[in-house]
């Protein structure tokens, strides 16, 4: 799947694939309006996040210079190897950016605003900004990142420790124009404890 916009619903992935590639996508991640309800579109429905579901077996899944909601498995769902680069992927209330019970993610560059539960990790060059639990802590490293609070990670490599869900963002609501932009002050705040 190649430049995308897709908003309204979920996708899922039934049967067996050897390779998906999902690259310049935008799958809505949802925003939210009030506590219980989401944001409207021109037309009044409601903006619902997308999530991306596999219920099949994929041996790689590659996710490069996307915007998702949350990727999962269900219904005996694996995925084998899922790598994302050059993205962010966004969950909303209790919602985990990733869940995977089985199999090795790779984040390369990558912004997570969410919890994530994960079997073996290799981050580099990230902000996990959501407590990141992972299963198999003696495979995988964390490089060059900065991860929050409370994860149960593998082995960190230059990296730090920010609270989770910390203020590091123009915005985190999809749509607007600061959405996961950085603020000016972020590397002083983070090397301040702020």
């Amino acid at each position: 799947v190649d430049g995308l916009l897709f908003s309204g619903g979920d996708i899922v992935l039934k049967g067996d694939f050897d390779t998906v590639t999902i690259r310049c996508c935008t799958f809505d991640p949802g925003t939210a309006g009030t506590s219980s309800t989401f944001a409207k579109s021109v037309d009044q429905r409601d903006l619902i996040p997308c999530h991306l579901w596999v219920e099949a077996t994929v041996r790689q899944l590659t996710i490069d210079r996307c915007i998702l909601g949350t990727i999962e498995t269900r219904a005996s769902g694996e995925i084998e190897n899922l790598e994302v680069t050059d993205s962010i992927l966004q969950a909303l209330g209790t919602d985990q950016a990733i869940h995977m019970v089985t199999g090795v993610t790779r984040l390369t560059r990558c912004t997570v605003l969410g919890p994530a539960t994960l079997d073996r990790l290799y981050a580099s060059e990230c902000i996990l900004n959501g407590v990141v639990a992972v299963d198999d802590t003696q495979d995988g490293c964390v490089r060059f990142s900065a991860w929050s609070r409370g994860s149960v990670i593998p082995r960190k490599y230059e990296s730090v420790e920010i609270p989770p869900a910390a203020p590091l963002f123009t915005s985190r609501t999809f749509q607007q124009p600061g959405y996961a932009q950085l603020l000016p002050n972020v590397d002083r705040n983070i090397l301040s404890g702020a």
